[in-house]
Protein backbone atom coordinates (compact mmCIF):
# COMPACT_ATOMS: atom_id res chain seq x y z
CA UNK A 1 0.00 0.00 0.00
CA UNK A 2 1.57 3.95 -0.68
CA UNK A 3 1.95 5.35 2.55
CA UNK A 4 2.38 8.49 0.81
CA UNK A 5 2.21 10.38 -2.47
CA UNK A 6 4.40 12.79 -2.35
CA UNK A 7 7.54 10.39 -3.07
CA UNK A 8 6.45 9.89 -6.73
CA UNK A 9 7.20 13.33 -7.05
CA UNK A 10 9.73 13.68 -9.78
CA UNK A 11 9.79 10.46 -11.29
CA UNK A 12 8.74 9.88 -15.01
CA UNK A 13 5.81 8.25 -16.79
CA UNK A 14 6.83 5.94 -19.77
CA UNK A 15 9.49 8.29 -19.83
CA UNK A 16 7.69 11.15 -21.24
CA UNK A 17 5.64 12.36 -18.22
CA UNK A 18 6.97 13.62 -15.57
CA UNK A 19 5.51 13.56 -12.16
CA UNK A 20 5.61 17.33 -11.24
CA UNK A 21 4.16 17.40 -8.93
CA UNK A 22 0.95 16.19 -6.50
CA UNK A 23 -2.17 18.41 -6.57
CA UNK A 24 -4.39 16.09 -4.37
CA UNK A 25 -5.62 12.43 -4.27
CA UNK A 26 -9.20 11.05 -4.37
CA UNK A 27 -9.93 7.67 -2.83
CA UNK A 28 -7.11 5.12 -3.99
CA UNK A 29 -6.04 7.60 -6.70
CA UNK A 30 -3.58 10.93 -6.80
CA UNK A 31 -3.67 13.59 -9.46
CA UNK A 32 -0.21 15.15 -11.01
CA UNK A 33 0.85 18.06 -12.41
CA UNK A 34 2.85 17.02 -15.60
CA UNK A 35 3.37 17.92 -19.64
CA UNK A 36 2.45 16.50 -22.64
CA UNK A 37 3.76 16.98 -26.37
CA UNK A 38 6.59 19.00 -27.86
CA UNK A 39 5.25 22.20 -26.50
CA UNK A 40 5.00 20.83 -22.91
CA UNK A 41 1.33 22.05 -22.47
CA UNK A 42 0.29 21.04 -19.13
CA UNK A 43 -1.51 17.95 -18.17
CA UNK A 44 -3.08 16.52 -15.00
CA UNK A 45 -1.69 12.51 -14.83
CA UNK A 46 -4.18 9.81 -12.63
CA UNK A 47 -2.36 7.60 -11.20
CA UNK A 48 -3.45 4.41 -8.86
CA UNK A 49 -1.98 1.42 -7.61
CA UNK A 50 -2.55 -1.69 -10.65
CA UNK A 51 -5.29 -4.19 -8.81
CA UNK A 52 -5.03 -8.10 -9.79
CA UNK A 53 -7.35 -9.00 -12.53
CA UNK A 54 -8.76 -5.28 -13.42
CA UNK A 55 -5.67 -4.32 -15.69
CA UNK A 56 -6.79 -5.55 -18.93
CA UNK A 57 -10.68 -4.38 -18.40
CA UNK A 58 -9.47 -1.07 -17.38
CA UNK A 59 -7.00 -0.48 -20.20
CA UNK A 60 -9.82 -1.35 -22.63
CA UNK A 61 -12.46 0.63 -20.75
CA UNK A 62 -9.52 3.86 -21.45
CA UNK A 63 -9.10 2.28 -25.45
CA UNK A 64 -12.96 2.99 -25.87
CA UNK A 65 -12.52 6.58 -23.65
CA UNK A 66 -9.45 7.79 -25.31
CA UNK A 67 -12.15 7.43 -28.72
CA UNK A 68 -14.74 9.80 -27.48
CA UNK A 69 -14.67 13.25 -28.74
CA UNK A 70 -17.30 16.07 -27.85
CA UNK A 71 -16.75 19.40 -26.93
CA UNK A 72 -18.21 19.11 -23.47
CA UNK A 73 -16.07 16.37 -22.05
CA UNK A 74 -12.19 16.31 -21.05
CA UNK A 75 -9.93 14.66 -23.41
CA UNK A 76 -8.11 11.09 -22.10
CA UNK A 77 -4.68 12.05 -24.22
CA UNK A 78 -3.27 8.61 -22.71
CA UNK A 79 -2.74 5.88 -20.96
CA UNK A 80 -1.37 2.76 -19.58
CA UNK A 81 0.49 0.71 -16.64
CA UNK A 82 3.92 1.60 -15.22
CA UNK A 83 6.11 0.59 -12.13
CA UNK A 84 7.19 3.11 -10.26
CA UNK A 85 9.49 2.87 -7.05
CA UNK A 86 8.64 -0.55 -6.97
CA UNK A 87 5.11 -0.69 -7.30
CA UNK A 88 2.97 -1.26 -10.66
CA UNK A 89 0.35 1.38 -11.52
CA UNK A 90 -1.85 2.11 -13.58
CA UNK A 91 -2.29 6.08 -14.87
CA UNK A 92 -4.36 8.08 -17.82
CA UNK A 93 -2.95 11.58 -18.94
CA UNK A 94 -5.94 14.19 -18.94
CA UNK A 95 -6.32 17.42 -20.38
CA UNK A 96 -5.93 20.28 -18.25
CA UNK A 97 -8.48 22.31 -16.82
CA UNK A 98 -8.11 25.81 -15.48
CA UNK A 99 -11.25 25.83 -12.67
CA UNK A 100 -13.25 23.28 -11.66
CA UNK A 101 -16.94 24.15 -10.29
CA UNK A 102 -16.54 22.99 -7.12
CA UNK A 103 -14.38 26.04 -6.52
CA UNK A 104 -16.73 28.63 -7.82
CA UNK A 105 -19.36 26.74 -5.95
CA UNK A 106 -17.38 27.42 -2.89
CA UNK A 107 -17.79 31.31 -3.37
CA UNK A 108 -22.00 31.13 -3.46
CA UNK A 109 -24.58 29.84 -5.43
CA UNK A 110 -24.37 29.70 -9.49
CA UNK A 111 -27.13 32.38 -10.92
CA UNK A 112 -29.69 31.05 -13.37
CA UNK A 113 -27.89 32.05 -16.35
CA UNK A 114 -24.58 30.54 -15.27
CA UNK A 115 -26.75 27.33 -13.90
CA UNK A 116 -28.84 26.92 -17.21
CA UNK A 117 -25.25 26.63 -18.81
CA UNK A 118 -23.51 24.33 -16.50
CA UNK A 119 -26.71 21.75 -16.91
CA UNK A 120 -27.23 22.03 -21.10
CA UNK A 121 -23.49 21.24 -21.13
CA UNK A 122 -23.56 18.41 -18.51
CA UNK A 123 -26.84 17.39 -20.47
CA UNK A 124 -24.85 17.38 -23.91
CA UNK A 125 -21.70 15.17 -22.56
CA UNK A 126 -24.46 12.54 -21.20
CA UNK A 127 -26.43 12.50 -23.96
CA UNK A 128 -22.82 11.56 -26.24
CA UNK A 129 -21.69 8.99 -23.29
CA UNK A 130 -25.10 7.47 -23.09
CA UNK A 131 -24.98 7.13 -26.72
CA UNK A 132 -21.82 5.15 -26.54
CA UNK A 133 -22.76 2.84 -23.95
CA UNK A 134 -20.87 4.39 -20.93
CA UNK A 135 -22.32 5.82 -18.23
CA UNK A 136 -20.51 8.61 -16.20
CA UNK A 137 -21.09 7.39 -12.64
CA UNK A 138 -19.45 10.66 -10.61
CA UNK A 139 -21.72 14.00 -12.41
CA UNK A 140 -20.65 16.35 -9.18
CA UNK A 141 -18.63 19.59 -8.73
CA UNK A 142 -15.72 18.50 -8.82
CA UNK A 143 -15.99 16.68 -11.46
CA UNK A 144 -17.14 19.37 -14.23
CA UNK A 145 -14.09 21.42 -14.79
CA UNK A 146 -13.66 24.64 -17.30
CA UNK A 147 -11.27 24.47 -20.26
CA UNK A 148 -11.08 28.29 -21.56
CA UNK A 149 -14.49 28.83 -21.90
CA UNK A 150 -15.97 25.78 -21.77
CA UNK A 151 -17.31 23.57 -19.58
CA UNK A 152 -16.62 20.06 -19.46
CA UNK A 153 -17.60 16.87 -17.71
CA UNK A 154 -13.93 14.91 -16.85
CA UNK A 155 -13.39 11.77 -18.48
CA UNK A 156 -11.78 9.22 -16.01
CA UNK A 157 -14.66 7.97 -14.40
CA UNK A 158 -16.31 6.44 -17.47
CA UNK A 159 -17.63 2.97 -17.18
CA UNK A 160 -19.96 0.39 -18.71
CA UNK A 161 -23.47 0.27 -17.61
CA UNK A 162 -24.09 -2.33 -14.32
CA UNK A 163 -26.60 -2.92 -11.47
CA UNK A 164 -24.61 -0.15 -9.63
CA UNK A 165 -23.76 2.37 -12.73
CA UNK A 166 -26.54 3.24 -14.80
CA UNK A 167 -27.99 6.26 -17.00
CA UNK A 168 -30.93 6.51 -14.23
CA UNK A 169 -28.22 7.17 -11.91
CA UNK A 170 -26.52 9.82 -14.05
CA UNK A 171 -30.06 11.56 -14.44
CA UNK A 172 -30.35 11.62 -10.46
CA UNK A 173 -26.93 13.07 -10.10
CA UNK A 174 -27.54 15.61 -12.58
CA UNK A 175 -30.61 16.18 -10.38
CA UNK A 176 -28.30 16.49 -7.54
CA UNK A 177 -26.09 18.61 -9.17
CA UNK A 178 -28.94 21.44 -10.62
CA UNK A 179 -29.93 21.95 -6.72
CA UNK A 180 -26.28 22.62 -5.84
CA UNK A 181 -25.80 24.93 -8.40
CA UNK A 182 -28.63 26.95 -7.47
CA UNK A 183 -28.22 26.47 -3.26
CA UNK A 184 -24.61 25.68 -3.22
CA UNK A 185 -25.61 22.89 -0.55
CA UNK A 186 -25.31 19.62 -1.79
CA UNK A 187 -28.92 17.81 -1.82
CA UNK A 188 -29.74 16.02 1.48
CA UNK A 189 -30.27 12.33 1.31
CA UNK A 190 -33.41 10.50 2.11
CA UNK A 191 -36.05 12.68 1.89
CA UNK A 192 -36.58 15.68 -0.91
CA UNK A 193 -36.39 19.10 0.49
CA UNK A 194 -38.33 21.98 0.33
CA UNK A 195 -37.59 23.16 -3.01
CA UNK A 196 -40.48 26.31 -3.55
CA UNK A 197 -37.69 28.74 -3.33
CA UNK A 198 -36.18 27.33 -6.65
CA UNK A 199 -37.71 28.73 -9.54
CA UNK A 200 -39.22 26.54 -12.42
CA UNK A 201 -38.14 24.85 -14.63
CA UNK A 202 -35.37 24.01 -12.28
CA UNK A 203 -37.90 23.23 -10.05
CA UNK A 204 -39.60 20.84 -11.36
CA UNK A 205 -36.11 19.46 -13.27
CA UNK A 206 -34.99 18.94 -9.58
CA UNK A 207 -38.12 16.97 -8.43
CA UNK A 208 -38.31 14.34 -11.08
CA UNK A 209 -34.75 13.68 -11.75
CA UNK A 210 -33.90 13.04 -8.10
CA UNK A 211 -37.40 10.41 -8.06
CA UNK A 212 -36.26 7.56 -5.37
CA UNK A 213 -37.63 5.17 -7.96
CA UNK A 214 -35.60 4.91 -11.17
CA UNK A 215 -38.55 3.98 -13.70
CA UNK A 216 -39.97 7.12 -12.96
CA UNK A 217 -37.50 9.34 -12.71
CA UNK A 218 -37.24 12.05 -15.90
CA UNK A 219 -34.90 11.06 -18.87
CA UNK A 220 -32.74 13.75 -20.56
CA UNK A 221 -34.62 14.32 -23.46
CA UNK A 222 -37.87 14.86 -20.96
CA UNK A 223 -35.32 17.39 -19.22
CA UNK A 224 -34.26 18.73 -22.33
CA UNK A 225 -38.03 19.64 -23.13
CA UNK A 226 -38.87 21.24 -19.59
CA UNK A 227 -35.82 23.72 -20.18
CA UNK A 228 -36.54 24.68 -23.85
CA UNK A 229 -40.33 24.08 -23.81
CA UNK A 230 -42.16 24.43 -27.22
CA UNK A 231 -43.18 27.71 -27.66
CA UNK A 232 -47.08 28.43 -27.41
CA UNK A 233 -49.15 29.68 -30.45
CA UNK A 234 -50.06 33.08 -30.55
CA UNK A 235 -53.36 34.46 -29.45
CA UNK A 236 -55.58 35.49 -31.91
CA UNK A 237 -56.09 39.43 -32.10
CA UNK A 238 -59.38 40.66 -31.52
CA UNK A 239 -60.23 42.83 -34.84
CA UNK A 240 -62.22 46.39 -34.12
CA UNK A 241 -65.49 47.04 -35.83
CA UNK A 242 -64.97 47.94 -38.71
CA UNK A 243 -66.87 51.15 -40.27
CA UNK A 244 -66.14 49.44 -43.78
CA UNK A 245 -64.80 46.84 -45.01
CA UNK A 246 -61.10 46.50 -43.34
CA UNK A 247 -58.02 45.56 -45.63
CA UNK A 248 -56.81 42.60 -44.98
CA UNK A 249 -53.16 43.14 -43.91
CA UNK A 250 -50.76 40.32 -42.20
CA UNK A 251 -48.48 40.73 -38.80
CA UNK A 252 -46.12 38.75 -40.21
CA UNK A 253 -42.88 39.97 -39.47
CA UNK A 254 -40.44 40.89 -43.45
CA UNK A 255 -37.64 38.98 -41.67
CA UNK A 256 -39.75 36.28 -40.92
CA UNK A 257 -40.95 35.61 -44.55
CA UNK A 258 -37.22 35.41 -45.49
CA UNK A 259 -36.20 33.09 -43.13
CA UNK A 260 -39.39 30.76 -44.37
CA UNK A 261 -37.64 31.55 -47.81
CA UNK A 262 -34.19 30.22 -46.47
CA UNK A 263 -36.49 27.32 -44.98
CA UNK A 264 -37.80 26.26 -48.09
CA UNK A 265 -34.66 26.47 -49.75
CA UNK A 266 -32.65 24.59 -47.58
CA UNK A 267 -35.04 21.62 -47.73
CA UNK A 268 -35.80 21.56 -51.57
CA UNK A 269 -31.82 21.02 -51.73
CA UNK A 270 -31.33 18.36 -49.15
CA UNK A 271 -34.42 16.75 -49.85
CA UNK A 272 -34.76 16.93 -54.12
CA UNK A 273 -36.90 15.32 -55.20
CA UNK A 274 -39.09 15.71 -52.97
CA UNK A 275 -41.89 12.74 -51.93
CA UNK A 276 -45.21 14.19 -51.67
CA UNK A 277 -45.24 13.34 -47.98
CA UNK A 278 -41.78 11.80 -46.69
CA UNK A 279 -42.50 8.81 -44.62
CA UNK A 280 -40.92 8.47 -40.94
CA UNK A 281 -37.88 6.11 -41.45
CA UNK A 282 -37.52 3.91 -38.50
CA UNK A 283 -34.33 2.02 -38.32
CA UNK A 284 -31.59 0.07 -35.59
CA UNK A 285 -28.43 -0.19 -37.90
CA UNK A 286 -25.92 -2.51 -36.50
CA UNK A 287 -22.53 -0.06 -35.64
CA UNK A 288 -20.20 1.50 -38.46
CA UNK A 289 -23.39 -0.32 -40.36
CA UNK A 290 -23.75 1.66 -44.05
CA UNK A 291 -27.40 0.48 -44.11
CA UNK A 292 -29.82 0.54 -41.21
CA UNK A 293 -31.69 -2.44 -40.20
CA UNK A 294 -35.65 -1.51 -40.74
CA UNK A 295 -37.80 -2.21 -38.55
CA UNK A 296 -41.08 -4.41 -39.73
CA UNK A 297 -42.83 -3.10 -42.07
CA UNK A 298 -39.63 -1.32 -44.27
CA UNK A 299 -40.45 2.54 -44.57
CA UNK A 300 -38.12 4.52 -46.77
CA UNK A 301 -37.40 8.04 -46.66
CA UNK A 302 -35.62 10.29 -49.11
CA UNK A 303 -31.65 10.33 -48.48
CA UNK A 304 -30.00 13.98 -48.55
CA UNK A 305 -27.83 14.95 -51.27
CA UNK A 306 -24.95 12.35 -51.21
CA UNK A 307 -21.45 13.28 -49.80
CA UNK A 308 -18.31 13.42 -52.13
CA UNK A 309 -17.79 10.64 -54.27
CA UNK A 310 -15.30 8.01 -52.65
CA UNK A 311 -16.40 9.52 -49.11
CA UNK A 312 -18.22 7.40 -46.30
CA UNK A 313 -19.78 10.36 -44.53
CA UNK A 314 -22.47 9.11 -42.31
CA UNK A 315 -23.29 12.86 -40.69
CA UNK A 316 -26.67 12.56 -38.38
CA UNK A 317 -28.23 15.40 -36.27
CA UNK A 318 -29.06 13.76 -32.73
CA UNK A 319 -32.15 15.71 -31.30
CA UNK A 320 -33.28 13.24 -28.59
CA UNK A 321 -31.81 9.99 -26.49
CA UNK A 322 -34.34 7.50 -25.30
CA UNK A 323 -33.72 4.01 -23.36
CA UNK A 324 -36.59 2.76 -24.50
CA UNK A 325 -37.43 2.74 -28.71
CA UNK A 326 -41.36 2.89 -28.18
CA UNK A 327 -40.88 6.31 -26.72
CA UNK A 328 -37.83 7.10 -29.22
CA UNK A 329 -40.38 6.37 -32.04
CA UNK A 330 -43.57 8.42 -30.34
CA UNK A 331 -41.14 11.53 -30.30
CA UNK A 332 -39.72 10.76 -34.19
CA UNK A 333 -43.07 11.23 -35.19
CA UNK A 334 -44.34 14.31 -33.50
CA UNK A 335 -41.16 15.77 -34.68
CA UNK A 336 -42.04 14.57 -38.05
CA UNK A 337 -45.71 15.58 -38.13
CA UNK A 338 -44.87 18.86 -36.79
CA UNK A 339 -41.90 19.37 -39.22
CA UNK A 340 -43.09 18.54 -42.77
CA UNK A 341 -40.77 17.10 -45.02
CA UNK A 342 -37.76 16.55 -43.05
CA UNK A 343 -37.01 12.91 -42.51
CA UNK A 344 -36.95 11.61 -39.08
CA UNK A 345 -35.94 8.42 -37.70
CA UNK A 346 -34.89 6.16 -34.86
CA UNK A 347 -31.81 4.07 -35.10
CA UNK A 348 -29.13 2.41 -31.88
CA UNK A 349 -25.83 2.77 -32.71
CA UNK A 350 -25.20 -0.78 -30.47
CA UNK A 351 -27.03 -2.58 -32.47
CA UNK A 352 -31.20 -3.58 -32.97
CA UNK A 353 -32.91 -3.30 -30.23
CA UNK A 354 -30.06 -1.92 -27.69
CA UNK A 355 -30.41 1.13 -26.06
CA UNK A 356 -29.93 3.96 -26.29
CA UNK A 357 -32.08 5.12 -28.68
CA UNK A 358 -31.53 7.88 -30.78
CA UNK A 359 -33.38 10.25 -32.51
CA UNK A 360 -32.11 11.71 -35.30
CA UNK A 361 -33.37 14.07 -37.88
CA UNK A 362 -32.46 14.54 -41.91
CA UNK A 363 -30.93 10.92 -42.35
CA UNK A 364 -27.47 10.97 -43.62
CA UNK A 365 -25.83 13.52 -45.00
CA UNK A 366 -21.90 15.32 -45.15
CA UNK A 367 -20.96 17.44 -42.39
CA UNK A 368 -21.40 20.43 -43.86
CA UNK A 369 -25.54 19.77 -44.46
CA UNK A 370 -25.48 18.60 -40.94
CA UNK A 371 -24.19 22.07 -39.33
CA UNK A 372 -26.68 23.77 -41.62
CA UNK A 373 -29.42 21.36 -40.26
CA UNK A 374 -28.72 21.71 -36.66
CA UNK A 375 -28.65 25.58 -36.94
CA UNK A 376 -32.45 25.07 -38.42
CA UNK A 377 -33.43 22.66 -35.67
CA UNK A 378 -32.34 25.15 -32.84
CA UNK A 379 -34.55 27.48 -34.69
CA UNK A 380 -37.36 25.41 -34.65
CA UNK A 381 -37.53 24.88 -31.27
CA UNK A 382 -35.12 21.93 -30.95
CA UNK A 383 -33.25 21.35 -27.65
CA UNK A 384 -29.91 23.28 -27.39
CA UNK A 385 -27.76 20.19 -26.87
CA UNK A 386 -28.56 19.08 -30.17
CA UNK A 387 -25.07 17.82 -31.70
CA UNK A 388 -24.05 15.71 -34.81
CA UNK A 389 -21.75 12.29 -34.88
CA UNK A 390 -20.52 10.64 -37.61
CA UNK A 391 -21.59 7.30 -36.92
CA UNK A 392 -19.39 5.23 -40.33
CA UNK A 393 -16.66 5.21 -37.50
Amino acid sequence: MISTWNRLEGLSLAGQYGLNRCLGESGSAAFFLSTVGAGQQPAVVKLFPEEAGATEQQLELWRHTARLTHPNLLCLLDYGRADLAGDAFLYAVLEYPDDDLAGALERGPLSEAEARDVLVAAMAALRYIHSQGLVHTALDPGHIVAVGNQIKLSSDTLARPSRAATTAGDVRALGALLYQLITARPLPPGKIPDLSAIPDPFRSIVLHSVEHDPNRRWTLAQIAEALNPPPSPPLPLASPQPVEPPTRSSAFPKWAYLAVAALVAFLVVLFAPKAPAPPLATAYPEPRAANPQPLTPPVVAPTPAAPAAGGREFWRVIVYTYRAPQAAEKKARSIHANWAGVETEVFSPNGPNRPPFLVAIGGRMTRDQAVTLLKMARGKGMPRDTYIQNYSR
